[in-house]
């Protein structure tokens, strides 16, 4: 992804035993990626279509905040 390796993917449709019961089973996947960001996909719940949701961590400089390609 955006040339990060994914580390790891959780399917959570599965294993809801072992998560906090708030986060029971569920159709949402979530790939772990190299440098510490996250993607979440689930399906949407009224439209043909898959939602995505990314965290990502990144240092912010006053610098880097205004340079311009």
């Amino acid at each position: 992804m955006a040339g990060e390796r994914v580390l790891r993917i959780i399917d959570y449709r599965v294993g809801a035993s072992r998560r906090p019961s708030w986060l029971g089973a569920t159709p949402l996947f979530e790939l772990e990626l190299e440098l510490g960001g996250r993607i979440f996909i689930r399906p949407s719940g009224t439209e043909p279509k898959l939602k995505l949701y990314g965290h990502v961590r990144h240092d912010v400089t006053r610098r880097s905040y205004f340079a311009r390609d």
